[in-house]
Parts: structure tokens; C-alpha cells; sequence
């Protein structure tokens, strides 16, 4: 099958056999995620305590997430975008258990049959969202505003388990940065942590972590939702406190979870301006003026 696709578009570059062997759903990745989320979440804990270190009171951080198995694209493949769908879909068996699963080159081949790729490269959150309806057969909501002015409607659909597709410049450490789109990547969402000056204590809706006081675990998702601004103090004014909200990542080039703040996420969003001019175009589909389909611009899967 593969060879088909390269059939149809003679002028790109075949990579050697070895380049392919990372590809495809990584065994028992979803597995290590609570021992990946305690790692992240007390250095995320470490790291804001010294900055932080003129605040009295010590913060308190809540922490929510639906683990998925790591897809991988693969050596030098722009599959970013397909493999964050298929983790995606993972995400929604939870919610519906007769949720189909596909392989990297299933998506593949329904995204180029769509028109929408050539190597699997996505540049429009709009054929992200027709790929996954037809797919999932699952409703998509795509947003078009900064994410850091939408933090509510994020967090309350990642505690509905709802998968959170988004694009971003991806730096070397898979961090988000800022390069105007030249490293264009995508990424699942699947939980957050969150931190407030005020500590709830609620046995029944909470799990407090015995070795980090301060670190506790949401395991009912609705009160929580019911609860969300003034059970955690999370409104500063009127606006949402978005410095304190930091998002459970996973992308298509690294097996492990990634920890990354909503506020640079966001940014890094909202300056998907321009192609990179150093990369080859004729082998990619790219019609599209990036501000269009990828600036500001993200999707969340439901039913």
C-alpha cells in the first residue's frame, strides 16, 4: 500500500526502509502515562515554587488527564497531523467504545483520497476536521480565536474527555516556540494542570498525592466541571488566571507525555503566519494562506 502512494506522486523523494521502523502505535506507552504525569507535575511544581519563591502561601495544583498510546509518524515523515487524529481516536473510544482504529497509512490513504495531502502533510485545520468526521463519524468543533481567551471551553472539554487537536511551531525539544510556521507541527491534548492560591478538599471528587501535599488528582471530572471557577479560585476578575494552566501534549516525533504551558501554546498558535522558505514545496500540499486554516485555529472531537 505504501508503494501506491508513492506511485501517485512520482516526484517525491523515497526514503531507505529503516526510516519507517519508529512509525505506528507505540505498545504500552499508554500504560506509562501516571508515572509520566507525577514526573512532569513535580517538576512543573519545582520549577513555578523558584520562580515564584516571594509568594507566601504555596500554590496548590490540580491535575486531570486522559492518557492515550503514543502514536509515532515516523523518520522524516510530515504525518504530525494524522498520527495526533489517530491518537485522537483513541481518546474517543473512551467515550464510545465502538470507535474504529487505523494505522498510520489508513489515515494516510483516506487524507490523500480526500485531496487533502500528498506524504501526509496537514496545513488546514478545516481537512483536519472533514478527515476526522469521516473517519470517527464523531462531531468536530473547530475555534478560530487565541486559546489563552478560550481557557475555559479548553479545559471543560479536556474534562469531558474531548481530544484537543492543535497546531504549533515545534522547537528541537518538542516545546512550543515562535517561527511564524517554518516548524509547523501538530499535537493531541488530553488533560491539564492547574494551579490555584486556595486548596479544596473534597475526599470524594479529589485524590491527594501522599509524597507531593500540595499535587492533587481529579477523578470526578463532573463535579469539577460544576465547580471549576469558584471551587479553585481560577478567576482573576473576570478573565481566568492563564498563567497557572499547563496542558498534557503528545506529538508524533516523541513517545513520552510533554507538560506545556497554555499560554505558550498559544502563542506559539497564533504565529502560524508563513511557510518556511527553505523547505521543498513541490512535494507537499499547501494551497492555503496559513492564516487562514492554521493561525488561531484548533479543534476539539466529540460526539
Amino acid at each position: 500500500m505504501q508503494n501506491d502512494v508513492y506511485a501517485q506522486h512520482t516526484n517525491v523523494p523515497r526514503y531507505p526502509a529503516f526510516a519507517f521502523k519508529s512509525a505506528g502505535l507505540v505498545e504500552n506507552s499508554k500504560e506509562k502515562s501516571p508515572d509520566e504525569e507525577r514526573q512532569l507535575c513535580l517538576k512543573l511544581i519545582e520549577d513555578v515554587d523558584r520562580r515564584q519563591s516571594y509568594i507566601r502561601s504555596p500554590l496548590h495544583w490540580y491535575t486531570f488527564n486522559t492518557p492515550v498510546p503514543s502514536v509515532l509518524q515516523g523518520y522524516r515523515r510530515p504525518m504530525c497531523g494524522l498520527v495526533a487524529l489517530s491518537m485522537a481516536g483513541h481518546m474517543l473510544e473512551k467515550c464510545r467504545s465502538s470507535v474504529p482504529q487505523y494505522t498510520n497509512n489508513d489515515i494516510l490513504q483516506a487524507a490523500i483520497k480526500l485531496g487533502f495531502t500528498k506524504q501526509g502533510e496537514m496545513f488546514s485545520v478545516y481537512d483536519m476536521a472533514v478527515l476526522a468526521r469521516n473517519l470517527y463519524r464523531c462531531e468536530v468543533t473547530i475555534y478560530d480565536t487565541e486559546m489563552k481567551h478560550n481557557a475555559h471551553t479548553i479545559l471543560t472539554n479536556l474534562l469531558c474527555g474531548h481530544p484537543l487537536i492543535v497546531p504549533y511551531d515545534n522547537d528541537r525539544n518538542f516545546e512550543p516556540c515562535l517561527q511564524r510556521g517554518h516548524r509547523a507541527h501538530w499535537a493531541i491534548i488530553t488533560g491539564a494542570v492547574i494551579g490555584s492560591k486556595k486548596k479544596t478538599f473534597d475526599d470524594n471528587h479529589l485524590q491527594f498525592h501522599k509524597k507531593l501535599p500540595n499535587l492533587v488528582k481529579i477523578i470526578d471530572s463532573q463535579w469539577f466541571q460544576e465547580n471549576l471557577a469558584d471551587k479553585l479560585a481560577l478567576q482573576d476578575g473576570e478573565n481566568i488566571n492563564t498563567s497557572l494552566i499547563y496542558l498534557y501534549g503528545k506529538q508524533g516525533k516523541s513517545a513520552r507525555y510533554r507538560l506545556w504551558s497554555l499560554n505558550s501554546l498559544s502563542t506559539s498558535n497564533s504565529n502560524l503566519k508563513e511557510y518556511d522558505p527553505k523547505r521543498d514545496w513541490n512535494w507537499l500540499h499547501c494551497p492555503y494562506n496559513l492564516e487562514d486554516t492554521l493561525c488561531n485555529k484548533y479543534m476539539v472531537l466529540h460526539f
